[in-house]
């Protein structure tokens, strides 16, 4: 089916007589959605509310935060560069791991292995316990990070978005140090190489 040149002005026409406003609006592909007027609004793409690094600014900056989940220098440098697009989603699940460091802190993790306890007790939604093997050795450097002197090894994991795409996709990687009772995020940003 053609649709000519003032036939889409038409409906354009409508649209704005509609109470649209300047929205783009489009007929509906269907003959039918066009002979009824049908408008439907033009999908737009997803726009960052808050950045990665100014959420993850802001939770530093909370010093009752501060005080039971850290970010490895390592981490905060991949934050500033994270273009991640969504920084709420973000913003939960830093919410939920201070949580978690105050009642590790308080030994509400023993007797229960860390799914059990992140998943159904923190409801830490994509929580994974470990790293593979293959990036525990061969990208080792991807989940590590230094912390008072000691190397730390994010092995446990929260994914957000779909793989391998920077704007869509961020990961955040963490351990807990029983020695200063505290979570340390050792990855904070774009997705770190695995075995895919």
């Amino acid at each position: 089916m053609h649709i000519h040149r003032h036939q889409l002005q038409d409906l354009r026409s409508v649209g704005l007589a509609q109470g649209h406003g300047d929205l783009a609006y489009y007929a509906s592909a269907s003959p039918r959605g066009l002979c009824e007027g049908r408008l439907r609004e033009k999908p737009q793409a997803k726009k960052p509310q808050v950045s990665v690094w100014k959420v993850v600014s802001e939770f530093m900056d909370d010093p009752q935060k501060s005080r039971h989940v850290v970010f490895a220098s390592k981490a905060i440098q991949q934050a500033k560069d994270c273009v991640y697009w969504d920084g709420e989603a973000l913003r939960e699940i830093l919410e939920r791991l201070y949580f978690a460091a105050q009642r590790m802190r308080e030994g509400g993790h023993q007797g229960v292995t860390r799914a059990t306890f992140f998943v159904k007790y923190v409801n830490l939604r994509g929580f994974r316990a470990h790293i593979s093997n293959t990036q525990a050795t061969k990208y080792r450097e991807d989940y590590v990070a230094m912390h008072n002197g000691k190397e730390i090894l994010g092995r446990m994991h929260v994914t957000i978005g779909a793989r391998h795409n920077e704007a869509g996709c961020m990961s955040v990687h963490f351990e807990y140090c029983p020695d200063c009772e505290r979570i340390i995020i050792v990855r904070c940003g774009k997705h770190g190489r695995t075995y895919h």
